[in-house]
C-alpha cells in the first residue's frame, strides 16, 4: 500500500509539473501518447504476465521452486523477444503512416520512435512484475510496477522545471523512457538470484506452450486496456487537445480512488491462485470481501471531497486552465465507486481458471465503452466520454460479479459489517511492518 501511494503520488506530482512546463495542447498530446503506450505495451508482452504469475504461484504453493524458476526464465526470454519484435513493427507502421500523410504528419515521426521504445520497455517491465508477484516478492513487484520509474521521472522533471521552466513533449517522453529502462535494469539485477537454479531441459517451458497459454490473457488485456485507455484517444478525435488535457487531469485525480484496490491486487492475485489450488473457497471469499470493502469505503469519502471541491482542486493542482474538468471528475468518481463496490470479481475469475469468462466480459464491455464514447463524445465532449466510461465499467463489473457467484460460488460484494474489520486489519499490517523495520 505504501509503495502504491508513493508511486501514485509521484505520478500525480509529475502531472502537476507537466501542466506547468508544457502548453495545454501539448499536455493533451502527452495523454494521448501515454494511452497508446499503455495499450501497446501489453500487446508487445503478448499476455504473458498473468499466466506466468499463476504458474509460478502454483508451483511455489506445491514447493516446486525449480519448475517455478524455469517458467520464469522461459517466459522472460520470450517476453523480451516479442517486445523487441512488435515494437519494431509499430515503428515501421508509424513511419509509413507519417510518410503517407494518413492520420499523422512527418513531424510526428520522432514521436513514433518514442512510442515504440516506450512500449517495448513497458512490455518487459510488465513481465517482470508478473514474475515477482508469482515469486511472492511483493516489494520488488511494487518497485518494478511504476514506483521507481515514477519517482525518477518526477525528480528529472522537477529539475527541468526549476532550471528551465519549460520543456518539449519529446523531452518529456525521453525522460519517461529512460526512467522505465532504469527500472527494468534494476529489476533484472534483483531477479537473477531468485531464478538461478541449475537449468534442466525437462523443466523448461517451450515458447509455443507459453504462447498458447497466454492467448486468452492477451485478448483480455488488450480489451481491458483499450477500454480503459481509449478515453483520451476517442476524445481527441472530436475535441481539441486542450479539452483532452482537461479530461486527462480529471482522470488522473479520479484514479486516486482505485489506489487501495490496485495495491491490494499485488498480493491478492498470487494469494487467490494459491487458495484456489488448496480449495480454500471460504477463506478466499473473505479476503476478497475485506479488500473490496476497505477500498470502497475510502473511495466514497474521496468522491464526496472531489465532488464538492472538484473545480477548486483541479485549479489548485494543475492550474486555472483545468478547472473545467470538475464535472468529468465527479462522473468518473461515481463510476469508480460502483466498480469497487462489486469487489475483486475479475481477479478471482482470472486466477481460478476462468480466464475465458473474463476475456468475454472485457471484450464486450470494451466494445460497449468505445461505441458509447464515440456517440456521447461527439454529442457532449468530455462529459459524454466520462459517462460512457462509468457506464461501461459498471456493466462489466456487474457481469463479472454475477459470473463469480455462478462459477465459483463466492460473493465478492462489499459487506458494511467488514469495514471495521478491514480497517483493523490495515492498522495491524502497518503496525507490524513498522515494528519489523524498527527491529
Amino acid at each position: 500500500m505504501l509503495g502504491r501511494w508513493g508511486a501514485l503520488g509521484a505520478g500525480f506530482v509529475t502531472t502537476m509539473l507537466l501542466t506547468r512546463i508544457l502548453p495545454v495542447a501539448d499536455v493533451g498530446v502527452y495523454f494521448i501518447v501515454l494511452s497508446l503506450v499503455l495499450i501497446l505495451g501489453p500487446l508487445a508482452n503478448v499476455g504473458l504476465q498473468e499466466p506466468t504469475l499463476r504458474a509460478i504461484a502454483s508451483f511455489i504453493a506445491t514447493g516446486d521452486h525449480a519448475r517455478a524458476a524455469a517458467v520464469a526464465r522461459s517466459a522472460l526470454k520470450l517476453g523480451i523477444a516479442t517486445a523487441g519484435l512488435l515494437s519494431a513493427l509499430v515503428a515501421v507502421v508509424w513511419a509509413g503512416l507519417c510518410k503517407a500523410g494518413l492520420f499523422l504528419t512527418e513531424q510526428d515521426l520522432l514521436t513514433g520512435a518514442f512510442v515504440a521504445c516506450w512500449m517495448a520497455v513497458v512490455a518487459v517491465e510488465t513481465q517482470l512484475v508478473g514474475t515477482f508477484q508469482g515469486l511472492e516478492k511483493i516489494r520488488l513487484a511494487v518497485l518494478c510496477d511504476g514506483a521507481l520509474s515514477k519517482l525518477l521521472a518526477m525528480a528529472a522533471i522537477a529539475i527541468m522545471f526549476v532550471s528551465r521552466g519549460r520543456a518539449t513533449v519529446h523531452e518529456i517522453l525521453l525522460i519517461f523512457i529512460l526512467c522505465e529502462a532504469a527500472t527494468v535494469a534494476v529489476a533484472l539485477f534483483c531477479l537473477g538470484p531468485l531464478i538461478s537454479f541449475s537449468p534442466e531441459p525437462a523443466l523448461t517451458a517451450s515458447a509455443s506452450d507459453l504462447l498458447k497459454t497466454a492467448r486468452p490473457f492477451l485478448l483480455h488485456q488488450l480489451a481491458a486496456l483499450t477500454s480503459s485507455q481509449s478515453d483520451a484517444i476517442v476524445l481527441g478525435l472530436f475535441r481539441p487537445a486542450a479539452e483532452v488535457a482537461q479530461y486527462g487531469t480529471a482522470m488522473r485525480l479520479s484514479s486516486l480512488l482505485s489506489l487501495p484496490a490496485s495495491a491490494a491486487n499485488v498480493p491478492l492475485a498470487p494469494a487467490t491462485a494459491k487458495l484456489q489450488a488448496q480449495r480454500k473457497w471460504a477463506e478466499l471469499e473473505k479476503i476478497l470481501q475485506i479488500s473490496g470493502t476497505g477500498a470502497t469505503a475510502i473511495a466514497v469519502l474521496m468522491t464526496i471531497v472531489f465532488t464538492v471541491w472538484g473545480e477548486l482542486l483541479l485549479n489548485k493542482f494543475f492550474g486555472p486552465s483545468y478547472g473545467a474538468g470538475a464535472g468529468v471528475l465527479a462522473v468518473l468518481c461515481a463510476g469508480q465507486c460502483i466498480n469497487l463496490a462489486l469487489g475483486q470479481s475479475m481477479v478471482a475469475l482470472a486466477m481460478t481458471g476462468e480466464q475465458a469468462v473474463v476475456t468475454k466480459i472485457a471484450v464486450l464491455s470494451g466494445v460497449l465503452k468505445i461505441v458509447l464514447s464515440v456517440v456521447l463524445g461527439y454529442l457532449a465532449g468530455a462529459i459524454g466520454v466520462a459517462v460512457a466510461s462509468a457506464a461501461a465499467t459498471a456493466v462489466a463489473k456487474l457481469v463479472g460479479w454475477s459470473a463469480a457467484r455462478r462459477r465459483l460460488n463466492i460473493d465478492t460484494r462489499i459487506r458494511l459489517s467488514l469495514v471495521g474489520l478491514g480497517l483493523k486489519h490495515v492498522y495491524r499490517s502497518l503496525n507490524g511492518y513498522i515494528q519489523t523495520r524498527q527491529m
